[in-house]
């Protein structure tokens, strides 16, 4: 479901910055990734995939604690989509808040792994863009399982 809206946005984007030196624009094009690159983008982005699941679930998780879902389904999305840096991307933040932004786990949802695919950040920083990935996919599903487990003692089912 998260997978799919992201590879129809990426394969038109992609492929025009691509054809940019045809159109006699090479300053703006997008080289392809050497392989080191690809291989470390394609790592942290199944990485970004469970994130992102993990993230998903605790929204859904927190319905159990509402009478609708509309309000924190409807906020904490936009937040995500400004801080993971869908939007603006993340250095081109301002110098106060870019460590904040890049110790949360929305960077590792779309900026980290980006950053490996066009070269903004080398190969070698993988191991610490799966590192803080990973530290993230923990803390949510562990704090995901304890809500549920919390939420199920106080879940009353009416109807037949």
């Amino acid at each position: 479901m998260r997978t799919v809206p992201i590879v129809l946005r990426a394969i038109p984007i992609l492929s025009i910055a691509l054809l940019l030196p045809l159109f006699g624009l090479p300053q703006w094009s997008l080289m392809l990734p050497s392989l080191p690159a690809l291989i470390a983008f394609l790592l942290a982005f199944i990485n970004a995939i469970l994130l992102s699941s993990a993230l998903t679930m605790l929204l859904t998780v927190s319905m159990l604690w509402t009478l609708s879902g509309e309000g924190i389904n409807s906020i904490v999305p936009t937040l995500i989509i400004f801080c993971s840096g869908m939007v603006v991307p993340l250095p081109l933040f301002p110098d106060w808040i870019q460590p904040l932004l890049n110790v949360l786990p929305f960077s590792g949802l779309l900026d980290q792994p980006f950053r490996l695919f066009t070269g903004n950040l080398p190969p070698s920083a993988l191991p610490s863009v799966l590192i803080h990935q990973g530290f993230w996919i923990v803390v949510i599903t562990l704090l995901g399982r304890f809500l549920v487990s919390q939420g199920v003692k106080k879940l009353i089912i009416q109807g037949g």
